[in-house]
């Protein structure tokens, strides 16, 4: 439903097409992990996005040992992420007041809202197969899409556009901008 998503299908349906006719002894597979692995680097700029969703969906029983598997992808995403840093300059540094000096009372907000984040976190963790299961009964892919784009415009509605999250210049701006409450974040 976002802006990745277009731009991530054609990718991998151009690298596997390609890739393919040229060579056509590599498997469909490993052309669809490469396309994935150099979008994500590309897009995030970085290849240590790939490489931690690779090395959960590569982790298989294979006698191949993780690194071996690992390998392409995570050279697929360095060089997509190497091309991305030569025609766009990222900032991802943030500009966050000198904190003065840790308190007892700041290791136990941090514990709390620690705390907080990983209970939010297991709820979504036991919500999501749930979720899942019930939207694949649906039958019609269109009115799947349809619903998760409701969803998405409702949280939009409600937190506005930095709630949908974009990228870097949202994140900057709710760094910036000290208007936004807990709930703010929250959403």
């Amino acid at each position: 439903l976002g802006p990745e998503h277009p731009i991530m299908t054609v990718n991998i349906a151009l690298a596997v097409a390609i890739g393919a006719r040229l060579l056509p002894r590599v498997n469909r597979m490993e052309w669809t992990i490469l396309a994935s692995a150099g979008t994500i680097g590309a897009l995030f700029g970085t290849p240590v996005a790939a490489a931690l969703i690779f090395s959960q969906t590569l982790n298989g029983s294979s006698e191949v040992p993780l690194w071996d598997r690992l390998f392409a992808p995570l050279m697929a995403a360095a060089a997509g992420a190497l091309t991305t840093g030569l025609f766009f300059h990222p900032h991802f540094s943030l500009p966050i007041a000198h904190y003065g000096q840790m308190e007892m009372t700041d290791i136990l907000s941090g514990a709390i809202v620690a705390a907080i984040a990983i209970a939010a976190g297991m709820v979504a963790v036991w919500c999501l197969p749930r979720l899942h299961a019930m939207m694949h009964q649906m039958k019609n892919p269109v009115l799947v899409l349809g619903i998760g784009g409701f969803i998405l415009g409702i949280l939009g509605v409600i937190g506005g556009p930095v709630s949908l999250f974009k990228g870097l210049d949202e994140m900057q701006q709710m760094v910036a901008n000290q208007a936004f409450s807990t709930s703010d974040y929250f959403l």
